[in-house]
């Protein structure tokens, strides 16, 4: 199976499109390129205003995932989900894998978010909240498609050892091997679609863990021929 994700921020003010529909653009360009989940990041909230994000959730085939980002007074912000799960396998059971994806974006406490009576809360508690519910539902593995950078990452992995990986953004990091804090994998591309990050991962669906694991930025360069 492969899954590609997008870890946040892909809206571009520079590209006329993109800025003129607030981000939609972008959406029908992901969908395009077959993406399957994206991190809610901070450029469209502080760009155009939160009510901007369920638009682009409306156009996405894809889920935006924020299991922490809600408004001042605790209710949801339309658009954004906490979580997904994805689902391979059948009977016999044993060989059957639920994969628990939790969303997370960056905390920007300060006069932005304030201003549009937003915020972004504590990831480890948003990630603790929500396990009992995840596995409740046969998840077996859990990862974290992470908006909040690295050093946050690593704090994550320490406090909540249950996940298996992390794939990050934010901070516009280049890890070019997975970070491996405890148990849980670590990666993260750059930015500017410099590179394509790929992730290969063998798991154990009955011990609900990864065993072996490799990592690599793949650099994109001008030379590829565009997609028609």
């Amino acid at each position: 199976q492969c899954l590609l994700w997008d870890a946040g921020d892909s809206e571009d003010r520079a590209q006329f499109e993109d800025n003129m529909t607030k981000g939609v653009t972008m959406m029908a360009r992901l969908n395009a390129a077959g993406y399957q989940a994206m991190a809610l990041g901070n450029a469209i909230a502080l760009s155009y205003g939160p009510q901007a994000i369920a638009a682009e959730a409306e156009e996405a085939r894809f889920p935006i995932l924020a299991a922490n980002f809600c408004r001042a007074d605790g209710s949801p912000v339309p658009g954004p989900k906490p979580y997904h799960i994805f689902d391979w396998g059948g009977p016999p059971a044993t060989e059957r894998l639920r994969l628990g994806v939790i969303g997370l974006t960056t905390d920007f406490r300060g006069m932005a978010y304030q201003f549009f009576g937003v915020d972004a809360g504590n990831p480890v508690g948003a990630v603790r909240s929500l396990l009992p519910e995840l596995r409740g539902q046969g998840v077996n593995l859990i990862a974290v498609l992470s908006h909040i950078g690295s050093t946050e990452d690593q704090a994550l992995a320490q406090a909540v050892p249950e996940i298996a990986f992390i794939v990050g953004g934010h901070d516009h990091k280049e890890l070019h091997e997975p970070l491996v804090v405890g148990q849980t994998i670590i990666i993260q591309a750059g930015d500017y679609g410099r590179f394509l990050g790929r992730l290969d991962l063998e798991i154990d669906p009955v011990a609900g863990r990864v065993i072996a694991h490799r990592g690599q930025l793949i650099p994109v360069t001008d030379d590829i021929p565009p997609d028609p």
